[in-house]
């Protein structure tokens, strides 16, 4: 079954050569620039990586858990404790790789939309797509508990910064006989803060986020959908060159 990278539909083509010429020489670019088509695919690997490592992660230590939560006997609990630094180092980094995947793609429309613009191409193209409910949630957790952990404490804190600081964990049970490793989630405390002065009470947003597999079925989808259209509205360039605007060459280059 091939993976999100080897689908990667912007991987099979190539970038535009825009080539302009003055006085005694000229210059060439590349656009979008040669590094995205790297990039993203190899961003794609390590996103279905993340998740293979948790899946590894996960099924080596689930043996090991005989009972439900709560209560939890001590082995497994022992089981919990050493396993939650790389559920943590799995989740926010999945976040941050894919909050970085997705700008890799808004910098690849917006140089197709420059190009398109400049060579009076006229392509009609999809509108880039919608991120799904999750990608609230995913930026929450990105701004409060990874890039900016503690923020305004104490000074200026508000609910969402508070409750960032805890790395909370659960599981939803079929059963109840035993957890699954593999389905924890992550961030289902909400706090709430008490203003003084008005006596009204603010509650922090809903984080909770999980499991790592579904995070990425929901994320993937997203950027997959994301991955056609830049794909599209570059053949849709790509079939109107070559041509030349303004003593400007616009090009296609073999891939």
């Amino acid at each position: 079954m091939p993976t999100n990278a080897e689908r990667c539909g912007i991987a099979e083509l190539g970038p535009v050569s825009v080539r302009q010429k003055w006085g005694g020489g000229g210059g060439v670019a590349f656009m979008p620039p040669g590094a995205l088509f790297s990039n993203i695919p190899t961003l794609w690997r390590i996103l279905d990586q993340i998740v293979n490592d948790w899946h590894n992660v996960a099924t080596e230590n689930q043996p090991l858990v005989h009972t439900a939560w709560p209560p939890m006997d001590a082995q497994g609990s022992c089981i919990i404790e050493r396993i939650k630094p790389r559920y943590i180092q799995c989740l926010f980094s999945y976040i941050m790789f894919f909050l970085l995947l997705e700008d890799a793609y808004h910098t690849f429309y917006r140089c197709l939309n420059g190009l398109n613009r400049a060579a009076s191409l006229s392509v009609k193209h999809d509108k880039e797509p919608k991120p799904p409910a999750l990608y609230g949630k995913v930026k929450l957790i990105r701004n409060k508990a990874i890039a900016h952990y503690g923020g305004g404490i104490p000074r200026d804190a508000d609910p969402d910064s508070l409750v960032a600081l805890q790395w909370d964990f659960g599981w939803s049970l079929a059963d109840r006989d035993s957890i699954r490793l593999e389905d924890m989630w992550f961030g289902g405390i909400q706090l709430g803060l008490v203003d003084t002065r008005s006596g009204k009470t603010e509650k922090s947003k809903n984080r909770r986020i999980g499991p790592i597999g579904k995070i990425h079925e929901s994320l993937s989808e997203y950027l997959a959908d994301f991955d056609r259209v830049c794909a599209e509205y570059l053949r849709g360039i790509r079939a109107k060159l070559p041509k030349v605007v303004n003593s400007v060459s616009y090009g296609t280059l073999p891939r």
